[in-house]
């Protein structure tokens, strides 16, 4: 087995939630011989992580068949110890080919054990906002104004390890890499990016990282709606009932629903308002109106929605938990 290690640059990026759970987090991604793992073998596995204070990636090159349960064996030495596991689609691909393999070696590990972030998923959730032609890997790369080195494909990776293990040549082996690098090498920028599209950001201790966009707040007669996407993948169910709001989270949904119960009238300058009283969530401060009823927290006047104060209330409402 071929093990490459380098140490990298700092990223230089703009929300600190990545970089505050880069200490516990592996980015991954491989190549295979093919979609099965119970016919195909994997070609390399590519690891980002933090170690000894510094960005390294390994690089992990199975010369033969025989090769791959060391493969395996040394990455899952790597990442036993992480609580996140970052990738691009590897829910559907990478994570299922691994613990396949894992199993099939009897190593006492499950990837299940650790966090998903997948941000293909999350690339998915908000292609219609960045009107996107496609959400595959180079194509987000592009997008993003990452510019590659490596031009090749999934395709073009077989046909260089079925010429290496005939001919054996160390060029057929640094492009095979250098494509698997750069698969994981620009993941936490494009997490960055990701992150950068959503309206709001909010981080709780119990739930994760909470993201929504304006678009995810629906007015359905007396109950505003809220639903926001979660980073992480939490193995819980919570429900909480209270007068004025109602929040779900359902395990493996990473998925967190808020149901606020509103009320409505219209004051004597002919404003149509609807809000919910401030007596639970206590809330300081708020945009609010003149000669509006006391104790009150609009959250629409008319047709304008006061999104600053439906923040406010996510806000309070996650940190109650």
């Amino acid at each position: 087995m071929i093990i490459n290690k380098n140490i990298i640059s700092e990223y230089n990026l703009n929300h600190n939630f990545i970089n505050n759970i880069l200490e516990d987090s592996a980015y991954i991604d491989i190549e295979t011989t093919g979609l099965s793992s119970a016919i195909n073998s994997i070609i390399s596995l590519t690891i980002l992580l933090k170690e000894e204070k510094n960005n390294t990636i390994y690089q992990l090159f199975s010369s033969s068949d025989e090769e791959e349960k060391e493969l395996i064996e040394f990455f899952v030495d790597l990442i036993k110890l992480k609580k996140f596991i970052i990738t691009y689609n590897g829910k559907s691909f990478d994570l299922t080919f691994l613990n396949s393999k894992i199993n099939k070696y009897s190593i006492e590990f499950d990837l299940n054990t650790l966090i998903s972030i997948d941000l293909y998923k999350d690339m998915k959730s908000i292609k219609e906002k960045i009107n996107i032609d496609n959400i595959r890997l180079k194509t987000v790369e592009s997008f993003f104004g990452i510019i590659r080195n490596d031009e090749l494909s999934g395709k073009d990776i077989i046909k260089l390890y079925e010429s290496y293990k005939i001919h054996k040549k160390k060029e057929h082996v640094d492009l095979i890499l250098t494509h698997n690098y750069e698969d994981v090498l620009y993941l936490p920028i494009i997490f960055d990016n990701i992150l950068t599209r959503y309206d709001r950001l909010i981080t709780s201790n119990y739930l994760g990282l909470l993201k929504i966009n304006n678009k995810n707040i629906t007015i359905n007669n007396k109950v505003i709606k809220i639903k926001s996407t979660n980073i992480t993948d939490y193995n819980l169910d919570y429900v909480c009932n209270k007068s004025t709001y109602k929040l779900v989270y359902k395990k493996y949904n990473t998925t967190t629903k808020i149901d606020l119960f509103t009320s409505y009238y219209s004051d004597n300058r002919g404003n149509y308002i609807i809000y919910i009283p401030n007596d639970e969530l206590c809330l300081h401060s708020f945009n609010t109106i003149n000669n509006l009823q006391h104790n009150i927290i609009p959250l629409v006047i008319n047709d304008s929605i006061l999104y600053e104060n439906l923040y406010l209330i996510i806000e309070k409402i996650i940190s109650c938990i």
